[in-house]
């Protein structure tokens, strides 16, 4: 699968890269997207992360939303402030994360509201390995351990719920720090964002 082109547009360089809501803005200017977390796993895995450490950790895609174990995800979820609105269509499931293409938010102060393209998929309750969605880089299929080369570790809030992009690259570079994803970071956080070019926002 041809990879797309990705632009750096904020280096983390020691937390004065962009916060989440900067980042999204940037993107709402530029009609761009978000790396997804499957996009940047690529160059995480190979040697061309060496080529620009400068940039993890980094934020990416999808924005990703998720209720506390076990509960319904119900019409809100709330976290550091923020308002999550989730759809309708999803606000009877439990254990799952709504997703959502970073280009495909309705942003209105710290409300937001996703587009067409967001998604239901599973979510584990606990921190662990566990092989990844092919679509997004989520940790979220069969329970694995870090003897599986293609299995994910996940770092998810323990019993809350959270609202936010990913974040990519924020552990050792040795095989862990590489492969962990991590979806609990505060939106006061800087990081640095990767951009895909030749994308358009569809909303």
């Amino acid at each position: 699968m041809m990879q797309p082109q990705l632009e750096q547009i904020a280096q983390y360089d020691d937390d004065k890269g962009l916060t989440p809501f900067q980042a999204l803005a940037e993107l709402q200017k530029r009609s761009m997207r978000s790396a997804m977390s499957s996009e940047l796993d690529v160059r995480l895995q190979s040697d061309q992360w060496k080529q620009e450490k400068e940039m993890y950790h980094a934020w990416c895609g999808p924005f990703t939303a998720y209720g506390k174990p076990d509960e319904m995800l119900g019409k809100r979820l709330s976290f550091a402030g923020l308002t999550f609105n989730v759809p309708e269509k999803f606000q009877e499931e439990s254990n799952m994360a709504v997703v959502c293409n970073t280009n495909d938010l309705l942003i209105k102060g710290s409300t937001i509201t996703p587009g067409k393209s967001a998604q239901c998929i599973p979510f584990p309750k606990t921190d662990g390995w566990y092989l990844p969605d092919k679509v997004y880089g989520i940790p979220n299929g069969q329970p694995s351990n870090e003897g599986t080369p293609a299995a994910r570790k996940l770092w998810r809030r323990d019993d809350e719920a959270f609202a936010g992009l990913l974040v990519r690259g924020d552990g050792w570079f040795g095989d862990g720090g590489r492969r962990d994803v991590s979806a609990y970071y505060w939106p006061d956080v800087r990081l640095g964002v990767f951009v895909v070019t030749g994308e358009k926002t569809k909303r």
